[in-house]
């Protein structure tokens, strides 16, 4: 009897934890996201105002050359975009550059690959506000990326597969453009969405 009532104790603790974290990671989410669209609407207006000035100026051949950085910080995380996911309610969350399992808590982190070679891999908690939500998502999903320079990509669902946690080579290798992966409820596994551009 004392056992069953430990275990409901530390089940109602987990489930307080959980829907804590998940709380804060959305909230977080919510203002990383909007001053990272802040920061890329401020980068396209300078970068029409450069343009506007060069015309006026007649200076000849010269162009506005675009921003070429791979990542901006915000509160102390180095963010490479945004992934957006209309289907999941208009799902947005900002991509972490690095994946460790700190950066994890804070969002969904590049494991690995990128953007110019067409092979990036996106990890994300399954916290209701994070990954947790992909088991909704069905081949033909259209999901979209916008890099910190403001370029978007469009992508495609065209896979889903479920593999064992040690399967590393199996979930970054593959002629896949993107790809988002979480772990399953009980953590057995990794459930991976396959896109193409």
């Amino acid at each position: 009897m004392i056992f069953a009532v430990l275990m409901l104790v530390s089940a109602g603790i987990l489930l307080f934890y959980n829907s804590k974290e998940n709380n804060r990671v959305e909230q977080e989410s919510l203002e990383t996201v909007t001053e990272l669209e802040n920061i890329l609407e401020q980068q396209i207006t300078e970068q029409n105002n450069n343009k506007i000035e060069e015309e006026t100026n007649e200076t000849g051949n010269s162009t506005v050359s675009l921003n070429d950085r791979t990542s901006i910080s915000v509160n102390g995380h180095n963010y490479i975009g945004i992934v957006y996911i209309p289907i999941l309610n208009n799902l947005a969350l900002p991509v972490i550059e690095e994946c460790t399992e700190s950066n994890l808590k804070v969002s969904v982190c590049r494991y690995s690959g990128s953007l110019k070679e067409n092979n990036i891999v996106i990890a994300g908690h399954n916290y209701k506000s994070s990954f947790g939500k992909l088991s909704s998502l069905k081949v033909g999903n259209i999901v979209y990326f916008k890099d910190v320079n403001g370029a978007v990509y469009k992508y495609n669902c065209k896979s889903i597969e479920t593999l064992p946690p040690k399967s590393v080579n199996e979930m970054v290798t593959g002629d896949w453009d993107l790809t988002l992966f979480t772990c399953t409820y009980n953590g057995n596994n990794r459930v991976v969405y396959r896109f193409e551009l």
